[in-house]
């Protein structure tokens, strides 16, 4: 695959036009769209009718919903609901949180129940690399995990070194620690010392026949909040929660080749690609593509 084409099996929603059969989430005060969700998952929203309203292709939460915790009850309640039945899979009781306005949480939502209903969820993606300085042989190398047989979305591809949903109550950098050592067993005094905060890349993926399972697709906007760890050849990442089976590490020639060749998670191939040009290793000279 070209570079653009791998940008665009994650990043493929027309923006400013959704796809028509596609209904709105919107807030109980009726001010603000909060998600996109695919007819199928409206079908079964529509069982739990004091919890939503529906008018053609919106979706409001009921108006009695006024606050942050009657809502976040009756999420609950049709959450495990839907788990109940079968039409959520992959439990994780894990909470991630809805804003609005801005940055004031609104809802909290099981993370297993967040892609159904197609709202913005954020996480953090750490680069775990070997800068050229500090290589034994001057050559860039990436601490390169291989996920689990196990996981329910994408087993045995390649991931970034480490990455997580920033699930309530923790905030962006504990994220980054939390994760730094459940998947990695990086100790929280070496993340901090060694990781830079790179800026954020977002994207919303679209997949409306397939993605959840074989019938049920999603819609997924994400904010991944992106950091760099500096690593030397004397520190290895070891897998601790065993989300990753195993670590690599891997030459620039050999990340470049597995994500050409689709062998990425493909929103981490994204984060490798962001990785990229920012360190000037993909540059207009050396992609026709980049703009």
């Amino acid at each position: 695959m070209s570079l653009l084409e791998i940008v665009k099996k994650v990043d493929n929603f027309t923006y400013g036009q959704p796809p028509s059969e596609l209904y709105t989430l919107v807030s109980h005060n009726g001010a603000q769209s909060l998600g996109y969700i695919v007819p199928l998952v409206a079908q079964e929203l529509s069982r739990f009718k004091d919890v939503f309203v529906f008018t053609s292709k919106t979706i409001t939460i009921h108006h009695h919903l006024d606050t942050i915790d009657k809502r976040n009850q009756a999420f609950a309640r049709v959450a495990s609901d839907l788990k109940q039945n079968g039409f959520i899979k992959g439990w994780r009781d894990e909470l991630f949180t809805i804003y609005y306005p801005t940055h004031e949480p609104y809802l909290l939502v099981e993370r297993a129940f967040s892609p159904l209903l197609g709202i913005v969820m954020y996480g953090i993606h750490v680069n775990g690399y070997i800068p050229p300085h500090l290589s034994s042989d001057g050559e860039i190398k990436f601490w390169i995990p291989k996920r689990s047989k196990t996981k329910s979305t994408y087993p045995g591809m390649l991931d970034n070194t480490i990455g997580g949903g920033i699930g309530y109550p923790y905030g962006v950098f504990e994220t980054v620690v939390k994760e730094s050592y459940e998947e990695a067993g990086f100790d929280e005094g070496f993340i901090i010392k060694n990781t830079k905060a790179a800026g954020t890349v977002s994207y919303i993926f679209c997949d409306l026949e397939t993605e959840y399972d074989q019938s049920i697709g999603l819609v997924q906007p994400e904010v991944q909040y992106i950091y760099d760890l500096v690593c030397d050849e004397t520190v290895a990442p070891k897998p601790i929660d065993n989300e990753a089976e195993s670590f690599h590490l891997m030459t620039l020639k050999q990340v470049w080749e597995n994500v050409v060749n689709g062998q990425f998670k493909p929103n981490c191939a994204l984060i490798i690609i962001d990785f990229l040009i920012r360190h000037g290793y993909i540059t207009s000279e050396t992609e026709q593509e980049y703009k």
